[in-house]
Formats: structure tokens, C-alpha cells, sequence
């Protein structure tokens, strides 16, 4: 029986961070690029299946506001990182 995060991790991109089973670390979540698809990164950082971060972003329950471009939805990383409480801050490059 395939769980819910099998099914995201099977449509997620090639160069998405890794998830653990308890959704994502700060690293994880500063590391992000700066515009990224809502799914699945929203449902993972958020501790919550797809179908409850779309039924929250319906309902206008989530604290972010993504961007429709066609039929993707993109969220910037300063919204995420504002709804979350997390301040942005530079990545050092080693």
C-alpha cells in the first residue's frame, strides 16, 4: 500500500531537498528557491496532506498567498519563511 508521502515524493522534482517524515528542516526550507511549485512543498513544510493544504488554500486558511501561472500555483520563499516565523537569511557559500 503506497502511503500519501510516497505519492509526493514520486511527483516531486529531481533537484527538491529531501523530507523527512515529520516535513522539513529550516535548512531545508532556507535552502528553497526563491519561487517554487505549492505542491509539495507547502504540504510537506506545513506538516499536512495535499488535500488539506488545498482545502485550507480554498478556504483561505493559509497563511500564504500563492501565484497562479496557468493551472501552476507558485509560492515565494519569503512567504513561506513569514508564515512559518522563520527570518530569511543568506546561505553561506562554501
Amino acid at each position: 500500500m503506497s502511503t500519501d508521502l510516497d505519492r509526493q515524493a514520486k511527483r516531486a522534482p529531481a533537484n527538491a531537498p529531501t523530507f523527512g517524515l515529520t516535513g522539513m528542516t529550516p535548512e531545508e526550507v532556507q535552502a528553497l528557491p526563491v519561487m517554487f511549485p505549492f505542491d509539495p512543498i507547502i504540504p510537506l513544510a506545513f506538516g499536512i496532506s495535499r488535500s488539506s493544504a488545498y482545502r485550507a488554500l480554498k478556504a483561505g486558511q493559509l497563511p500564504i498567498t500563492p501565484f497562479r501561472l496557468g493551472r501552476r500555483l507558485l509560492v515565494r520563499r519569503t512567504d513561506l519563511l513569514q508564515a512559518l516565523g522563520m527570518a530569511e537569511t543568506a546561505l553561506s557559500s562554501e
